[in-house]
């Protein structure tokens, strides 16, 4: 199949390396028509249209973050019945060194042992569906394809020249499932079932585990190293208490604290036995202090997007970073080769993390799930001097919201109860109702 990219800025460059300059015969564009980007000349729009009308093997990837849907409505109104978006997200990719590497379906083919299946489906009717079908078809000509019907199907309109199946009809008859369907737009969540006996389902978004440089392989200790104990994960809420904290410490309890609570340790005896960072922001602020940390401190693999400095004392991992809302993230087992991000840290690092180490019962505490708004208003933390007057502007106007944390939060929950472990919130009142409730006094 031939592509004229509708669209010819940064998502467009970027559909143009994915999609591959062999199949695409030129940009479109409303604005920049007669121009070459890439190497490829830009066509207006009615040219594009016409050249559509002409072309039985052409489609149409419309590529915008910002304007997809206006210029969906265009294509749609002129007629163009092949057609696909193509977002920041569409297509399999990760992001190191400060650029964005995008996964070719070859590449694809390779890692996930595609070629080597004599049944695969292909879940989504996206560009990515598309391309990938032709690409087994090349490599391994004798590989029976299917699609796998979604519905509704996922911003694209082409028709792909597949056998079609529904989901239920394929349990038994393949022997791989290939997810080609962004988490944030997978409403079936296919990613975590369990329910096909003898398919191993692919998600093809997981490229993250299989490049070098973000497995580390030291985490590896971190296996079962707490089997059955209880570990308290210490967020840094209005709720929490001082007094919650020197309790934490008479008792000897497994704790593991996140950002800038070791502000509080002139007020307390109590040293958390790990450390999380998973914000870049965060890091730069504790810089000067994250070397002398007690305990050990576990860190994003940030260096690879910013200019964070390395610490010799951290151990890193790699933050797999997705568009997952409405859905459910990933949830990782195996952290060595990375963890997910939930847009908080105790799920980015803590709880992913303690799963990891094999606890038995994971306590939430000081975890208000309230949150929101302006992050440099007072009271968002249970230490007024949480951020120093100096880190006040570069936080002030910066909005969150709870959306994708709850999400987040909710995934943990039912991870934790299919994999024989359980998490309670004994946070002080708060808004977190993903986990069941215990007063914190009582587990003393």
């Amino acid at each position: 199949m031939e592509y004229i990219i509708f669209g010819c800025g940064d998502i467009g460059r970027t559909a143009l390396e994915c999609l591959g300059a062999d199949n695409v015969s030129c940009f479109a564009d409303n604005y920049h028509s007669g121009e070459t980007v890439c190497g490829k000349r830009v066509v207006s729009f009615p040219e594009m249209v016409e050249i559509c009308g002409t072309g039985e093997g052409t489609a149409v990837a419309v590529a915008s973050d910002n304007y997809w849907e206006e210029m969906t409505a265009q294509v749609r109104e002129a007629g163009i019945a092949r057609y696909a978006v193509f977002r920041e997200y569409t297509w399999p990719s990760y992001r190191k060194d400060r650029r964005r590497v995008c996964v070719s379906t070859g590449a694809l083919a390779e890692k996930f042992g595609l070629t080597g299946c004599s049944r695969v489906g292909i879940y989504g009717e996206t560009i990515l569906a598309a391309r990938l079908a032709e690409e087994i078809r090349r490599r391994a000509p004798g590989t029976e394809l299917f699609l796998i019907s979604q519905d509704p199907p996922a911003s694209a309109s082409i028709s792909i020249p597949l056998p079609r199946m529904s989901l239920a009809e394929a349990d038994g008859r393949i022997d791989c499932l290939c997810i080609a369907v962004p988490r944030c737009e997978d409403s079936a969540a296919l990613r975590d079932r369990r329910d096909l006996p003898g398919c191993r389902v692919v998600d093809l978004y997981g490229v993250d585990p299989y490049e070098p440089a973000f497995q580390y392989a030291g985490l590896e200790a971190c296996r079962n190293l707490h089997a059955g104990r209880r570990i308290f994960l210490v967020g840094n809420g209005p709720s929490l208490r001082i007094e919650d904290l020197n309790t934490l410490h008479e008792h000897g309890e497994l704790c593991m604290a996140f950002n800038k609570a070791y502000r509080a340790y002139d007020r307390t005896p109590w040293r958390a036995d790990y450390y999380g960072f998973s914000d870049a922001q965060a890091v730069n602020d504790c810089a000067a202090d994250i070397p002398g940390l007690p305990g050990t401190v576990f860190m994003a693999d940030t260096f690879h997007f910013f200019d964070n400095p390395h610490f010799k004392n951290a151990r890193y991992f790699h933050m797999i970073t997705e568009k997952f809302y409405p859905n459910y993230p990933g949830f990782s087992g195996d952290p060595s080769r990375g963890m997910y991000n939930g847009n908080t840290v105790v799920y980015d690092i803590g709880l992913q993390l303690a799963a990891y180490m094999g606890a038995g019962e994971i306590y939430l505490l000081g975890v208000d799930h309230t949150l929101s708004g302006d992050l440099a208003k007072p009271g968002n933390h249970f230490i007024s001097d949480y951020i120093r007057p100096e880190e006040l502007e570069q936080y002030r106007g910066v909005s969150v919201t709870t959306d994708r944390s709850t999400r987040a939060f909710q995934k943990a929950e039912l991870y934790s109860r299919a994999h024989g472990f359980r998490i309670f919130n004994a946070t002080r009142g708060g808004k977190l109702e993903a986990f069941e409730r215990v007063d914190f006094d009582s587990l003393f």
